[in-house]
């Protein structure tokens, strides 16, 4: 998953979207073969050669995840607000 992630990253949103799903395989397929074979040669830190992943690590794993800062920040402003408006009322 996070390879697909990488090659959205390297080629855009947009442009992999209007791919077919048979070239979106292809370039998934000889990116996979590429890291293995950066494997198998010893070569992995080579791995910021491969596309996307100029995009940090932290960066992609977080937005797989589904976190944001700014999300993180509004949750956290809401449960203060809730935690207020709770002692005010008395709870």
């Amino acid at each position: 998953m996070l390879l697909v992630e990488m090659l959205k990253f390297h080629i855009g949103e947009g442009m992999w979207t209007v791919l077919s799903v048979q070239e979106q395989q292809e370039r998934l397929v000889q990116l996979k073969l590429r890291v293995r074979k950066m494997r198998k040669d010893g070569k992995l830190e080579l791995a910021t050669s491969l596309p996307g992943a100029s995009q940090s690590y932290a960066e992609t794993l977080l937005s797989l995840m589904g976190y944001s800062r700014q999300g993180k920040e509004r949750q956290m402003k809401d449960e203060e607000n809730l935690k207020k408006k709770m002692e005010e009322e008395g709870l």
